[in-house]
């Protein structure tokens, strides 16, 4: 009931606006993505993005969001409606850099750690995004159940530092990672995040001995009780990695290997010795895998294979194939030996 007060608030002040105002132009995205498992529900999910641009720098939009029951001709109901909100650029003060106002229904994903809101979700309040002076840039959000939070980012020639914060209340969570380039050829990327006393360590490293040939390496420690209030909430078993707390909450090691490509393949083998901190319990893998770009008439699809042998366990397998259609079509196929065939079809079409 709160979201749709603060978005009927929107819909007034656009009321006082609009008078003032050249007639809008209408644009937005339609979306639907279908998920298929073989061990699971086949859901739907629709959704609606519909932006008035009032003039070049004025802007207010309106996103609903249907689950696997609805479609968009069951007609609407004020449930459906994920966010609304109006947005505005220019600077805050005479001289300031140009920031984009948001007031309303927020999203942001300035780091998956400890800021970061989830795909069918927003929240409502006020951001500023898109300050800039030199090398710095930054990004400030506050919202109405008084949050506080933020981003600084700075973009030097061999680093790249960023610091995230959330505070309200009732915990404070903080987001400190760094790419620097020490030689040519080598990278290094580290990421320190806290919340509650709860640490979070990950850093990963690689060094280019020729163009075909990489070393890679990396470290985790991830404390089983971290929990952000802000955190990234979204798994998806096509993209693992895409969510690293959910991938590696309560373990604790390290991982090393090689990337080397040949005839349009890229092969990788790695070594993961891991444990779970409660327990002590190690879960040691060897992994290989395999991955190419082919095109076929014209009709580029990406494939990757992936062999898992786990120290005391099972081999364990998955392939993957994704293809884009021309018409903006995607269709991806995912095949794991735990947890069966997933498959998943979806269009976003813009106006």
């Amino acid at each position: 009931m709160k979201k749709v007060a603060f978005m009927l608030s929107i819909a007034a002040l656009l009321a006082l606006a609009v008078p003032a105002l050249a007639l809008p132009t209408v644009g937005g995205t339609l979306q639907l993505e279908g998920d298929w498992g073989q061990y699971g529900p086949t859901t739907v999910e629709n959704q609606a993005n519909v932006s008035l641009g009032f003039d070049a720098r004025t802007r207010a939009g309106v996103e609903l969001q249907l689950g696997n029951t609805q479609t968009f001709f069951d007609g609407l109901k004020l449930d459906q409606f994920q966010r609304g909100y109006l947005q505005r650029l220019g600077s805050l003060w005479n001289g300031g850099s140009q920031v984009v106002t948001t007031i309303g229904g927020l999203r942001f994903n300035y780091s998956p750690y400890v800021a970061w809101i989830g795909r069918d979700d927003s929240v409502d309040g006020i951001s500023f995004e898109g300050f800039k002076n030199g090398p710095l840039s930054g990004a400030l959000f506050y919202t109405v159940d008084k949050t506080l939070g933020g981003k600084v980012e700075a973009n030097l020639d061999q680093l790249n530092l960023a610091g995230t914060f959330v505070t309200d209340e009732d915990q404070q969570a903080i987001d400190i990672t760094g790419q620097i380039s020490p030689l040519p050829g080598a990278q290094l990327v580290g990421t320190y995040a806290t919340a509650d006393g709860s640490d979070i360590v990950k850093i990963d490293g690689g060094y280019s001995i020729t163009p075909q040939l990489q070393l890679v390496a990396g470290y985790r420690s991830f404390d089983p009780t971290y929990n952000a209030k802000w955190l990234n909430p979204d798994v998806d078993s096509f993209y693992e990695d895409s969510n690293p707390v959910a991938e590696y909450l309560g373990l604790r090691g390290y991982t090393a290997g090689v990337r080397t490509s040949a005839y349009g393949l890229v092969f990788s083998a790695d070594v993961d010795r891991y444990e779970w901190i409660d327990s002590g319990i190690r879960q040691d893998a060897v992994r290989f895998g395999a991955a190419k770009e082919m095109n076929l008439a014209g009709n580029t699809i990406d494939a990757s294979y992936e062999l898992t042998l786990p120290d005391g366990g099972e081999m364990e397998h998955e392939a993957q194939a994704a293809y884009r259609a021309p018409n903006g079509l995607g269709v991806e196929a995912l095949y794991n030996s735990e947890a069966g065939a997933q498959a998943r079809v979806g269009m976003t079409v813009a106006f």
